[in-house]
């Protein structure tokens, strides 16, 4: 199984710990899934958004997170790519389950609420 990177922003943030390096890890493949584990908010939407904001903050330019050879929504890309490098993860723990995206739906929305 290949590496993958298990981000917190949120946790990081409060902490102190700094930005990841995630457009570099990005630019060489690196995989990475996404981890809500803050006292303060428990939402993998919100660790995206954060993931983004930071990396635009550190940076001063937009779409930092979206590879340059990928084109559209970077939230949508950070989701996908967050689902895939998390799978195998979920897949192989033993210790709790992987949160479903249809019970934890963006912006408040009831599992099965149109968009």
């Amino acid at each position: 199984m290949q590496d993958v990177a298990s981000l917190c922003p949120i946790t990081e943030a409060n902490l102190g710990d700094g930005i990841f390096p995630f457009e570099a890890y990005v630019a060489q493949s690196g995989r990475f899934g996404i981890g809500s584990d803050s006292n303060v908010l428990l939402s993998s939407w919100e660790e995206l958004r954060l993931l983004e904001y930071g990396l635009r903050l550190q940076s001063q330019k937009r779409c930092v997170a979206l590879r340059p050879d990928h084109k559209g929504p970077i939230g949508a890309w950070l989701y996908r790519q967050s689902l895939a490098g998390g799978a195998p993860i979920c897949a192989s723990s033993t210790s709790r389950p992987c949160p479903d995206p249809d019970h934890n739906p963006p912006c408040g929305r009831p599992s099965g609420a149109g968009h």
